[in-house]
């Protein structure tokens, strides 16, 4: 089973959200019908790869991320994985089916939402597959941005 991971840790202004944004837009399923006119001029456009507009991509955005006290970090992350979790299910109900964001988001826990989601849909993404043979859970890009890595929280020295 493999993943994409794409991890980007650059200063400021290095069009980190940009280029996420443009490998969101290549790879989403949802932007199917916008292909042509977002990339057709491009050499990528006229010369597409077989994974074009093939996968489900969950986003993340962890510059919203307030640093304070452990407690109020670590709440400020939990509730930016939820957030990102509940777009992502809303986002792709019409490959999923009709989920339901808190049967899988469990309030404080992300690391556990994360794998509910990730894991406990695969039943859904295997149903899904015998529709529309284009996407399968092994093919799903999970973009991982730092806005700014001057906006991450810093650990307090104990």
């Amino acid at each position: 089973m493999h993943s994409f991971r794409y991890i980007f840790l650059r200063p400021r202004r290095w069009g980190k959200s940009t280029f996420l944004n443009m490998l969101a837009a290549y790879y989403d399923v949802n932007t199917k019908d916008s292909f042509e006119s977002i990339f057709g001029g491009l050499y990528i456009g006229k010369a597409p790869t077989k994974s074009r507009n093939s996968h489900l991509v969950l986003l993340f955005d962890f510059s919203s991320i307030k640093a304070g006290s452990r407690e109020e970090t670590n709440q400020s992350v939990f509730s930016n994985i939820s957030r990102s979790l509940r777009r992502f299910l809303f986002k792709y109900q019409n490959v999923l089916g009709d989920v339901s964001p808190d049967d899988y988001i469990i309030p404080g826990d992300g690391a556990s939402s994360l794998e509910n989601v990730l894991v406990s849909l695969e039943l859904a993404f295997t149903t899904a597959l015998k529709r529309d043979h284009r996407i399968s859970f092994t093919n799903v890009a999970i973009p991982l941005s730092l806005a700014s890595t001057s906006t991450m929280p810093r650990p307090t020295p104990v």
